[in-house]
Order: structure tokens, then C-alpha cells, then sequence
């Protein structure tokens, strides 16, 4: 009986570690900003836009690390946090914690995403997918800012990030993004 149960806990620790470090789709982003976007790029420094997910608990490491990102390059860039709202959904649906302590971040704008058109203009599929274009609105940086699913701490995409704004190099121009699909009520973890 312990065999069994033990095999249980391996299997089910198994299961959520594929989860952590299984990433979602990487978008396929356009390489310049999209004309039809409403947000403003900024001409004199570059632009980071994330798309977020509201009800997404990977995305809460997500935000944490656009806290320290945003910390270690203040006043660098623009930033947008795009928070989508599917057609259909009650008023404050979007209105979550998550959405809150993204508006606590200095440097940061909050935008709502009603039926997503932001998110399709910039080809967002996974919550926490973040984009960085220059400042002539060609893109630098695609992919995510945490090294797994839920998990804050050093990862490739907030280093490449920091390389492109600071150094205007980095070894390569994506990174795996970690989060929940946009497109379907996230799973809870």
C-alpha cells in the first residue's frame, strides 16, 4: 500500500513539474509596431508591451518580474500592460489583483483589452507574453520574463531585455513564454 501511494506523489509531482516548465505558444509578433494598435510607442526610447491574462495565476510572477525590470530600467522604456477582456464578460471581469499591482509599477500603463484586439495586434496567445520594439518601432524582443511557469527569479528573457535597452545587443531576440492561454479560462494552479 505505501508503494502505491508513494507512486502516486511521484507521478503527481512529475505531472505538476512538466507543467512548470512546459511553455505556452510564443507569439508570432509583428516585426514592426502595428499601425493599428492604440497604444503609443514612444519615439525617443523603446517600447515594452506585455499581454496579460486577468484571471491568470502564472502571470502574477510575471508582473513581479516587470516590477524589478521596470526598477532596473527606469525611465528606459514606455511600458503597457494590455489586460484582456473576452466579449461577453461582466463589467469588472478584468478588474482583478493582478491588474492592480501592475498599475503600482512606475513606468507602467494599464490598458484594457476589451475583446482582445490589442492582444491580436501584437499576435498574443499566452498570458505574460511581452514584446520590446525600438524606439523606431522595429521589434527587439519576444517571449516571456520568467524562467517557468509561476516561478519568479534570474531568467533569459528579463536579461535580454535589460542587454537590448542597456547595451543595444543580446545573444537572441526571444525567449520562452510561461503562462496561461489567452483564449480559455486559465486553469488554476
Amino acid at each position: 500500500m505505501l508503494s502505491i501511494w508513494l507512486a502516486a506523489i511521484a507521478l503527481g509531482m512529475g505531472l505538476l513539474l512538466a507543467y512548470s516548465f512546459t511553455p505556452g505558444t510564443l507569439a508570432q509578433a509583428p516585426p514592426r509596431w502595428p499601425a493599428s494598435s492604440r497604444l503609443a510607442r514612444a519615439g525617443d526610447r523603446p517600447t515594452l508591451v506585455m499581454v496579460a491574462h486577468p484571471h491568470c495565476s502564472c502571470t502574477r510572477a510575471s508582473i513581479a518580474e516587470l516590477a524589478r525590470l521596470m526598477t532596473h530600467l527606469s525611465g528606459q522604456l514606455r511600458g503597457y500592460v494590455v489586460f484582456i477582456k473576452p466579449n461577453g464578460m461582466d463589467r469588472d471581469w478584468e478588474r482583478t489583483d493582478l491588474r492592480s499591482s501592475a498599475a503600482r509599477i512606475d513606468g507602467i500603463q494599464v490598458i484594457d483589452d476589451p475583446g482582445g484586439a490589442e492582444a491580436r495586434h501584437f499576435g498574443a496567445v499566452t498570458s505574460g507574453q511581452v514584446y520590446l520594439y525600438d524606439k523606431a518601432g522595429e521589434l527587439l524582443f519576444r517571449g516571456g520574463i520568467t524562467p517557468t511557469r509561476s516561478h519568479e527569479g534570474d531568467n533569459v528573457g528579463r536579461r535580454r531585455i535589460v542587454d537590448l535597452v542597456t547595451m543595444g545587443v543580446t545573444d537572441r531576440a526571444l525567449s520562452a513564454v510561461f503562462g496561461c492561454s489567452l483564449q480559455k479560462e486559465p486553469s488554476p494552479t
